[in-house]
């Protein structure tokens, strides 16, 4: 899987990219195991330093009665790879129910563990702590709630991992799996937040580390495939109200992985129904049609009025029979991703909550119709 990963990027972005591109995916010790590089035994000290950890500290959760499971990190370590020390992670993810959460909370509160930053119980998706140079993010959910993924077939298909000589709770192997799959769509919806990009470029955002990601996706469905239950994967998913953004991804994956997938798994991708915002006119687009910068401009009927001071952008359009106004303003939301469209109509109570506690500044989308009386949306 690593030389199929290597020739792709080097076929796609260039040799003298590959180094960098694999560095900033984390993969750089799929490529150089030799127990003498310096950067190699930082990695191995590190996991070594949390594995024992999650070991740890999952004894200690069960000592208090309290029901867990750890995933990522240590667990995907030891899943995939022959040596773990080739895996780099940062962190410890434990996710417990949540009428045991406040529970595990003061457990962890006692054994030294304190908020990472101020607001950190605020989070939805996980409370973030740390102890001398650890970091441990004890979940509510599996995933961010605003990904609207019924976790019920994840939180209930888990068995015993030994790590180390010690039994510790994880999910499954095909719920290890499917887990990585809707991480990635998690991350994937994320940065989709991210309208100007695509309207700028006429193309499709690439997630943060999405080569890290999608390897794993395809070393995971090759070591396992025969154990995976694929009947049950597709069950799932079908469940789910997705957007049109996982059949890119998947699209994406299998670019460069061709055999990640079984076919029926594939089909089922293709045809799904999946749940539209505005946006996802756009993205379906682009994704069926693979569309030149000219075609999708004219779809959109989009120019760009330029940049006014305070790093606001204007853009006019037409969707449909909707005349869009869309404003975009520098954000605190996510620092590392500065232009944000925000579909103020279709976001969760949730999510308004986390960014009304971040932010400084609000983002105003203002909708007119062709005809008649304006309609307007205010966040």
């Amino acid at each position: 899987m690593k030389e199929i990963l290597k020739n792709y990027i080097i076929d796609n972005y260039g040799a003298e990219m590959f180094q960098d591109i694999i560095q900033k995916n984390y993969l750089q010790y799929q490529y150089v195991e030799e127990e003498h590089n310096v950067k190699f035994l930082l990695n191995k000290a590190n996991v070594i330093l949390l594995q024992n950890e999650l070991i740890r500290v999952a004894k200690k959760l069960e000592e208090n009665d309290i029901k867990y499971i750890a995933f990522k990190g240590a667990i995907l370590a030891n899943r995939l790879y022959d040596n773990i020390y080739t895996r780099f992670f940062s962190d410890i993810d434990i996710f417990v129910l949540p009428e045991q959460f406040d529970k595990a909370l003061t457990v962890l509160y006692e054994d030294g563990y304190i908020l990472s930053y101020p607001n950190a119980l605020s989070g939805v998706h996980h409370v973030a702590l740390k102890k001398d140079k650890i970091v441990l993010e004890l979940h509510r959910n599996i995933l961010n709630p605003f990904t609207q993924i019924d976790e019920t077939f994840l939180r209930s298909n888990l068995e015993i991992l030994n790590l180390s000589g010690i039994d510790v709770t994880t999910f499954n192997i095909t719920g290890t799996f499917l887990h990585l799959i809707y991480h990635l769509y998690m991350d994937t919806w994320l940065t989709h937040l991210d309208t100007y990009f695509v309207y700028s470029t006429k193309s499709l955002p690439m997630v943060n580390r999405f080569f890290a990601r999608a390897y794993e996706i395809a070393l995971f469905s090759e070591k396992y495939f025969d154990e995976i239950s694929w009947k049950d994967i597709v069950s799932d998913i079908k469940k789910q109200k997705l957007r049109i953004i996982f059949n890119m991804m998947i699209n994406d994956i299998i670019e460069i992985f061709p055999n990640a997938f079984p076919k029926h798994f594939i089909n089922t991708v293709i045809n799904m129904d999946y749940v539209y915002d505005e946006r996802d006119i756009l993205y379906e687009y682009i994704i069926d049609s693979k569309s030149s910068n000219a075609t999708v401009e004219n779809i959109l009927g989009c120019r760009q009025h330029g940049i006014s001071e305070g790093g606001k952008l204007s853009v006019i359009g037409d969707i449909g029979s909707f005349h869009l106004r869309c404003v975009f303003v520098e954000s605190d939301i996510f620092p590392h991703r500065r232009n944000l469209f925000l579909n103020v109509c279709n976001f969760t109570a949730v999510f308004i909550r986390e960014v009304l506690v971040g932010v400084a500044q609000i983002l105003t989308v203002v909708f007119y119709p062709a005809e008649g009386d304006a309609v307007r949306g205010h966040f």
